[in-house]
């Protein structure tokens, strides 16, 4: 029996857009956490970049203290050629996949930075915010 190619695989991650600064954080507030996801697919590729940003602020304080996008590019087999072609499980397992590699940059470098607040992200269930990437996906080329 041979073995079926998987749906998507992820290529690669990086970290981009990092701010972390003492500006807007509060000492002994507690901290908002939020999650931004979008996705672009590329048609010519089949490969979609999945971006996550993460913000974290404290208090009344409208400006995050702590923001980083963590990307994502997975590859598709040649049968996703559209949006509509990506496998509804994608929305929901790739931010699962990227999410242990945000979590660790999160807990690193604010624990790094050393200015009284070390963010340690939890195991988290994400699939309630795959109709969000979803509906924040677009197509190029």
């Amino acid at each position: 029996m041979e073995a079926q190619a998987p749906a998507f695989s992820l290529k690669r991650y990086w970290f981009d857009d990092i701010v972390l600064t003492s500006k807007g954080f509060v000492p002994n507030e507690n901290i908002r956490v939020d999650f931004g996801p979008k996705c672009i697919f590329s048609k010519s590729s089949h490969s979609a970049i999945l971006e996550v940003t993460f913000t974290a602020s404290t208090g009344s304080v409208e400006k995050p203290f702590f923001r980083v996008k963590c990307c994502g590019e997975y590859v598709f087999g040649e049968s996703v050629k559209t949006v509509s072609d990506i496998p509804d499980f994608f929305y929901a397992n790739g931010i699962a996949i990227i999410y242990p590699y945000l979590r660790a940059y999160v807990s690193l470098v604010s624990q790094q930075a050393n200015f009284g607040c070390a963010i340690i992200l939890p195991l988290s269930n994400l699939s309630g915010i795959k109709d969000f990437v979803k509906k924040n996906t677009t197509e190029i080329d």
